[in-house]
């Protein structure tokens, strides 16, 4: 659970909520979702990723708001009930306890022949295949533009790329190793690629760190890896420093994070991997616009990555030592 201390400043929320109001009649829609989630599912996000945050002043890790023509409510678990009435103006949202009501049930109940649209690079496949409920379609989402991103025109910027090697010494295996591993499994299943959208699981399986997002030593990225082990590798800066180009390997392609839809459309006549609780709906849908089986599975990566090697066992147990340090006595 991620918890935030930080008191923010007062904000004018009631002037956000307005002004997506007005962006949704120039759109044509009834109303507009805005998750907590980033492109790629993260538990920590950046903070020009938080616009959960900016549009209600709620910090907590996990929350779906929908603003509509005349409403805004703000659905949350149990564990953020208390928090998020302290933290929210509830004259704007209404707080809607998920565990009680799903979201899915809420919106059928209660947006029935409305248009709700949806940024498709926030919402996970099995997200919205959930909402979107061929036995009980009475509302209709539509996938659109981010709107809240229309109107936060002052947005903190990214943190510059900075990509670190971790060294086998710490890792107990080779990148080369782990993909032969992971693109040898894929062959079994004639699959001939996996889209990899979870930072963690590509930082483990190329054996690189970073420090895009506080807390999480990863890299903001995302990464397809072929039958043959290949890589390519996807990021905002594509021009690496020659150090980590060579520790990367001739296996592994680096290109920049903006030609990533173009090559997704490019894959043709292949059996193509996705992880349904990670990949956004964009992607799939990217996928299903060409000649190419989908196979919807787990991320590759998630099981090699919990069942820790002997290495990172040690490094486990060196991490949690305490050194306790007691000072002399006066007399000493």
């Amino acid at each position: 659970m991620y918890q935030n201390f930080n008191v923010l400043a007062p904000a004018p929320y009631r002037k956000r909520i307005l002004k997506l109001r007005s962006i949704l009649k120039e759109h044509n829609l009834d109303g507009f979702l805005v998750p907590r989630s980033d492109l790629y599912q993260n538990e920590y996000i950046e903070p020009c990723d938080a616009r959960l945050e900016w549009i209600t002043g709620f910090t907590g890790s996990a929350g779906l708001c929908l603003v509509t023509k005349k409403s805004a409510f703000i659905f949350v678990d149990g564990r953020y009930v208390t928090q998020v009435s302290k933290e929210i103006d509830t004259t704007l949202f209404t707080v809607l306890q998920s565990s009680k009501i799903s979201f899915k049930d809420w919106l059928q109940l209660n947006c029935k022949k409305k248009l709700i649209g949806y940024d498709p690079w926030l919402h996970s496949v099995s997200e919205i295949t959930n909402i979107c409920d061929i036995n009980n379609p009475k509302a209709d989402i539509k996938q659109c533009i981010n709107l809240v991103d229309l109107i936060w025109t002052e947005k903190p910027a990214r943190v510059d790329l900075s990509i670190n090697i971790h060294d086998q010494k710490f890792s107990g295996a080779s990148s080369q190793m782990k993909r032969k591993a992971i693109s040898n499994a894929l062959a079994k299943k004639r699959t001939d690629a996996v889209v990899l959208t979870k930072p963690d699981s590509i930082c483990w399986l190329l054996n690189i760190r970073g420090n895009d997002i506080i807390h999480t030593p990863t890299i903001q990225c995302l990464a397809i890896l072929k039958k043959n082990s290949d890589v390519k590798l996807f990021i905002r800066h594509k021009n690496l420093p020659t150090k980590i180009v060579s520790f990367l390997g001739d296996g592994v392609e680096v290109f920049d994070q903006d030609t990533f839809p173009n090559y997704i459309l490019g894959l043709k006549d292949q059996n193509i991997q996705i992880d349904p609780s990670f990949c956004p709906i964009a992607v799939y849908d990217l996928l299903n616009s060409g000649k190419k089986t989908i196979i919807q599975d787990a991320d590759p990566c998630l099981l090699p990555k919990a069942i820790k090697n002997s290495t990172e066992i040690k490094g486990c147990k060196e991490a949690h030592i305490c050194l306790l340090y007691t000072s002399p006595s006066p007399r000493d």
